[in-house]
């Protein structure tokens, strides 16, 4: 397969729904755009796990971002809707930068 040719024509949709994911977020929907967005990130931590045994390309970084997305974006807003902990809602716009930045230089590393 070519899961570099595959990445990038999955980066623009992945980012859309990322973003949608946010926006949903922010507008109302809750729970379940959490849980969109630990189901993509979740799978991206997979493609990544693939694509760096695939071209032997270290991609530590790109999971680092992705992990901290995780942690940052959707363990903040379980904590605000579990316990009521408002104030952490300024975490969240963090963790999906962190999100974003990860696809990002998941790009600019598969186009070396």
């Amino acid at each position: 397969m070519r899961f570099k040719l595959i990445t990038k024509i999955n980066f623009p949709p992945t980012i859309i729904g990322i973003a949608l994911g946010l926006y949903l977020g922010f507008n109302g929907f809750g729970v379940w755009s959490i849980i969109w967005m630990l189901i993509v990130t979740s799978l991206a931590l997979i493609v990544v796990g693939s694509l760096s045994k695939q071209f032997k390309t270290d991609l530590r970084h790109v999971a680092s971002l992705f992990v901290a997305g995780i942690l940052l974006f959707s363990g903040s807003l379980y904590t605000i809707a579990i316990f009521k902990l408002s104030y952490l809602g300024i975490v969240t716009p963090i963790g999906g930068l962190c999100f974003l930045s990860g696809w990002i230089l998941l790009l600019v590393k598969l186009n070396k």
